[in-house]
């Protein structure tokens, strides 16, 4: 066996944890990619499914990513204006622009929302990946349908 697949098969990389809303998914991707030539037509008959599933899960997470973006920026901006208004105590002055732009970037609001967008992106990424790899798997599916409807006849 190679390393790759011993990586694959042990490592919790293929954990898959995502949340969307209220709802929890967990799945090992290692498991979900595997095809048994013994359950050809079962596979055949499942794969859409599963396929359609991961596909829409992973548009419903890029419109939240891109929604958690925009809140991102809502709150930059909020904290920046904050920030513009306010007086500086040494110079009784409002604060000048790269000293809003500062304060906003490392406000505990604007770092809460940048955390969330990045965590977002990265479960777009990895359902990215998943969508990816059942597209590969399909083709697999396909072959070896083929191949096995040539040695049957």
């Amino acid at each position: 066996m190679g390393k790759l697949k011993n990586y694959a098969i042990k490592s919790s990389i293929m954990e898959i944890y995502i949340e969307l809303g209220d709802e929890v998914f967990k799945f090992n991707l290692n498991e979900e990619l595997m095809i048994s030539e013994q359950r050809i037509e079962s596979e055949i008959m499942t794969q859409s499914n599963s396929y359609a599933f991961l596909a829409m899960l992973h548009k419903k997470l890029i419109k939240a990513t891109k929604d958690s973006e925009m809140e991102s920026s809502r709150v930059y901006s909020q904290q920046y204006l904050n920030w513009k208004q306010d007086i500086d105590p040494e110079t009784q002055k409002p604060y000048n622009n790269d000293q809003a732009k500062a304060y906003a970037e490392v406000s505990k609001k604007f770092q809460d929302a940048q955390k969330k967008w990045v965590e977002l992106q990265e479960k777009c990424n990895v359902l990215e990946t998943c969508v990816r790899a059942f597209e590969m798997r399909k083709d697999l599916i396909q072959t070896l349908s083929a191949n096995i409807r040539k040695t049957n006849n």
